[in-house]
């Protein structure tokens, strides 16, 4: 995770600001889409929460629940940093996952809002997985920015609308903070000295500008979060916390040949997400 960037003027932040901008466009639509739908929890997150009240902190489950996805994203960053040495294995892992994720989550997005037959469903979801293959590769950034939009910001209201309330905090909270060290102190600091075109759908990059893919997918999980246990006008002060956030992160970033795109953005939108629900309107 974290973004790079060179000097900007206000036309680059306005660039800088549009992949994030169209993943939470989507994320709401996408939103919209899983009104009064109850999602399973996630495999990745197997402890359930027993209550919803804040003695649930108390316990292992929001904790061990994070880890276990720290864990995960860590073994997966290192995995895809070793095989960049071997780019054709990469491109073919990347296009997989991004294939099958991208494929998955139409077909679950389009299964709880629409009565197609399951046939249409899968041909439909294969269609659009082939679509972003193709945009994550083109060598036009419009493309490569709706592609990774789109995975992001379905992938992560899928995952976000899975998670239990205190499990998602915690998350949220220790994502972040494995963000910093991860892109201060550890292997992600390398991403500094790296051509962002050899980590092609993983990473977006506009004029000069890359953000990474997962950056985009928890920016949807807080969106997510907020619709979900708060409601949509906390989710819209999210989102404007968000991009504030992110702002102030494309600023730091001009200092730096890579910042952490999460601990600011994820702070803010939460941030405003919960003054939102706590005034009364």
């Amino acid at each position: 995770m974290g973004v790079e960037m060179c000097s900007v003027g206000l036309r680059r932040y306005l660039v800088a600001v549009y992949p994030v901008l169209l993943t939470m466009v989507l994320a709401m639509v996408f939103q919209a889409m899983f009104a009064g739908v109850m999602l399973p929890q996630p495999p990745l997150t197997p402890l359930e929460e027993e209550g919803d009240d804040v003695a649930v902190l108390g316990s292992p489950a929001p904790y061990l629940n994070s880890l276990l996805v720290i864990a995960v994203m860590f073994i997966g960053s290192l995995a895809m940093l070793w095989l960049i040495r071997y780019r054709r294995a990469l491109a073919v892992i990347v296009s997989l996952v991004l294939f099958a994720t991208a494929t998955s989550v139409t077909f679950l997005l389009l299964f709880v809002s629409t009565s197609l037959g399951e046939d249409v469903l899968a041909g439909v979801s294969i269609l659009v997985g082939g679509m972003v293959l193709a945009g994550v590769f083109s060598r036009k950034d419009v493309f490569n920015v709706l592609a990774a939009a789109y995975v992001a910001s379905a992938s992560g209201v899928v995952f976000g609308s899975s998670l239990p309330f205190w499990t998602s905090l915690v998350l949220l909270a220790a994502v972040s903070v494995y963000d910093v060290v991860a892109v201060f102190r550890g292997h992600l600091k390398r991403l500094g000295d790296m051509d962002m075109a050899e980590l092609r759908g993983l990473v977006v990059t506009v004029e000069g500008f890359s953000i990474g893919l997962g950056d985009l997918f928890f920016y949807s999980v807080v969106l997510s979060f907020s619709v979900n246990n708060l409601g949509w006008l906390p989710g819209i002060a999210s989102s404007a916390g968000l991009i504030i956030g992110y702002l102030v992160t494309i600023k730091l970033a001009e200092t730096r040949p890579v910042f952490p795109g999460l601990p600011l953005t994820l702070l803010a939108a939460v941030g405003f997400a919960f003054i939102s629900y706590l005034i009364p309107m």
